[in-house]
């Protein structure tokens, strides 16, 4: 994030968000112009979300409540080895994968939920085939396969789309895994591929063609 270049004032992150780390820590970057509206007296007052307090603490090494410090660690790992693989080949390899987790998806004869040239690299969201149930896909493939998928994020579309992420460490391996078990999934719940492997062999062609 080029915060100066694009005049950002604020940039906020998560540690599981593409940082290939474990969830539980918060990231914030703050810029002057910010500062200055933090600083002022008429602030809403706060306590664990304090920055003032945050800043304090960090002036003094420190920080103002007891940190996770195992999470501090994987995070300073997890930059490590991004910064090793090189953040333009970590975009790439997150664009290469979902576009074949885009074209095993489609192989299996599922429509994907977002508009054309709207692909995210990050998440392939894909629409429930008529007569099944999302969470019961969702549940199928935790159970039985031990692969974890979403579903809806938005009540309006609970039972009508699952999710597959494809952020952070992730790799060939992980995709062919996934199509794998979705495909199986889709079988026992009487929706077969319209051919074996259609997902799998679909996506190492497109992985094949982007090598």
């Amino acid at each position: 994030m080029k915060m100066d270049a694009w005049g950002a004032d604020i940039v906020v992150a998560a540690s599981q968000k593409s940082l290939m780390c474990a969830p539980g820590i918060g990231l914030a970057a703050i810029g002057a112009k910010a500062w200055k509206v933090i600083d002022r007296d008429d602030r809403v007052p706060s306590f664990f979300a304090d920055f003032r307090r945050a800043r304090a603490s960090l002036d003094k090494d420190g920080t103002p409540f007891t940190p996770p410090v195992t999470l501090v660690y994987g995070l300073l790992e997890a930059l490590r080895m991004i910064d090793e693989e090189g953040i333009a080949n970590v975009l790439k390899r997150h664009a290469r994968l979902a576009a074949a987790l885009r074209a095993g998806v489609q192989a299996l004869g599922l429509e994907l939920y977002n508009r054309p040239n709207t692909s995210s690299a990050t998440v392939t969201a894909m629409k429930v085939p008529e007569g099944l149930e999302g969470g019961i896909i969702v549940q199928h493939m935790r159970e039985r396969y031990r692969t974890v998928i979403a579903g809806a994020r938005h009540p309006s579309q609970t039972g009508k789309v699952i999710r597959i992420g494809t952020m952070g460490m992730i790799s060939e391996t992980d995709i062919i895994t996934d199509l794998r078990h979705l495909e199986a999934t889709l079988a026992d719940l009487g929706r077969p591929a319209p051919a074996p492997h259609a997902g799998v062999r679909a996506a190492l062609d497109a992985l094949a063609g982007s090598a």
